[in-house]
Parts: C-alpha cells; sequence; structure tokens
C-alpha cells in the first residue's frame, strides 16, 4: 500500500479530502486518515479498467465525478462506488469523438462539459447529454482559432473566460459564449509581451491576475492592461 511509483505527474485533491496521484504505473488514491495507497491500473482482459498507466492530468466535476487523462489511452471516467472506469477513445472514423488519445489536460467546463486538451489534437469539449465532442482546432486561414493544437493547462477565471496554455503556441483566451480565440505570444521586440510561448500552468489570484508557469519563467498578467511581467531565476 505503498506509493506505486516514484514518477508522479500529478496530484489531485478532491472536495472529500481524497488525494488522487498519477504516476506512470496507474492511479492511485491516498486517504490522509489510513496513511495507505490504493491502485488504479490498466488490465488488459478488463475493458473497464483504467485504459492506460501512465496519468497525466486529473480533475473532479461538479457531481463529484472523476476525470482522468492518459498518456495514450484517452480520456477515463472513474465511478466511485464500482470502482470501474469508462474510456473515452479516438475514433478515426468518427469526428465527434476525441481528437487524440495523448492527454495533455482535463477541466470542468460550464454546463457539466468536460474540456480536455490534447496533443497535437487541439480543444475538445465533451458535452455529457451526447457524450460527443466539440473539437477546436488550430487553423492557419482563420486568424481567431486556436493558436497551436498542444495544449498544457486551461483554467476558468472568475468571469467564466477560458485561459488555454499551448506548448509553442502561447496563451490563448476563449470566451465559451463568442467562440473566438484570442492570442498573446512571445515578442522579443515587446518586454511586456508574453515570456514564452510554452506554458505548462494557469491560475488566479485574489486580485484577478493570471499566472502562467513557463519554460522560461513565471508570469503575471493583467487582463485590464493586457500586460505581463516577467519573473525569472537569477
Amino acid at each position: 500500500d505503498s506509493l506505486a511509483n516514484d514518477r508522479v505527474n500529478v496530484v489531485f485533491k478532491d472536495k472529500s479530502g481524497i488525494l488522487w496521484v498519477g504516476t506512470f504505473d496507474g492511479l492511485d488514491r491516498f486517504d490522509p486518515e489510513k496513511n495507505a495507497f490504493i491502485h488504479y491500473r490498466h488490465d488488459p482482459r478488463d475493458p473497464e479498467s483504467l485504459s492506460d498507466n501512465q496519468i497525466i492530468a486529473v480533475c473532479e466535476d461538479d457531481s463529484g465525478g472523476l476525470w482522468i487523462g492518459t498518456e495514450n489511452g484517452g480520456l477515463n471516467r472513474f465511478f466511485r462506488a464500482s470502482g470501474r472506469f469508462l474510456r473515452y477513445l479516438n475514433d478515426p472514423r468518427d469526428s465527434r469523438s476525441l481528437s487524440s488519445n495523448n492527454i495533455r489536460s482535463v477541466y470542468p467546463g460550464p454546463g457539466g462539459t468536460i474540456w480536455v486538451g490534447t496533443r497535437r489534437g487541439g480543444l475538445n469539449i465533451l458535452d455529457r447529454e451526447t457524450e460527443t465532442f466539440i473539437r477546436h482546432r488550430h487553423n492557419p486561414k482563420v486568424p481567431d482559432s486556436l493558436s497551436d493544437n498542444d495544449i498544457r493547462a486551461m483554467y476558468e477565471d472568475r468571469t467564466g473566460i477560458f485561459w488555454i496554455g499551448t506548448f509553442g503556441g502561447g496563451l490563448n483566451r476563449f470566451d465559451p459564449m463568442k467562440k473566438k480565440f484570442v492570442h498573446y505570444t512571445h515578442d522579443p521586440d515587446a518586454p511586456e509581451s508574453l515570456i514564452a510561448n510554452t506554458i505548462r500552468t494557469i491560475t488566479e489570484d485574489s486580485r484577478g491576475n493570471i499566472w502562467l508557469g513557463t519554460f522560461s519563467g513565471l508570469d503575471r498578467f493583467d487582463p485590464k492592461t493586457k500586460t505581463f511581467h516577467h519573473h525569472r531565476h537569477d
């Protein structure tokens, strides 16, 4: 009942205080009161087991459902009562299926939707009623499309705006009502532009500033002035 693997990708605390640890050898459930780990792993003989052992992202929806993004096994929904998993996978014949099985981020969206950021497959939004995905991808011919198809981070701010961090295409501001993306990218000739186009994590502070963890330092973005303040190692 120790940790399944020392390579940990994500740690998520749910509403009940349980810690979910995504490792390179499955998903771990940790109860602080019992001080023990329970393991969930892929079983090739069981279609209702975890689809892949390399766990990249975990989130919880409004009803307490747990969603797990994997390296090569698509998206999983976990049912706590039965301990079973429901898999969402890419089907090349179905444009309403998940666009890629390589998941990099998962986030609960409005109206019970689940937002899924993929590697090279863009943004997927799961409609829970129809069990189908709406895909948003980069289109060089459409200026207000997604800036890049490799998505590493997502965050919904207090005003309902989504911030999407890509690995190469900078930051995207997305209004679910207008369904248009506004891009913020690094410009070496503009000191107050984004510090780097490789974004790994996003959060918001009490003043409404958006904080971005990148491969070139930490950025604080002021949505009012639309400027970035950089923090680097010296």
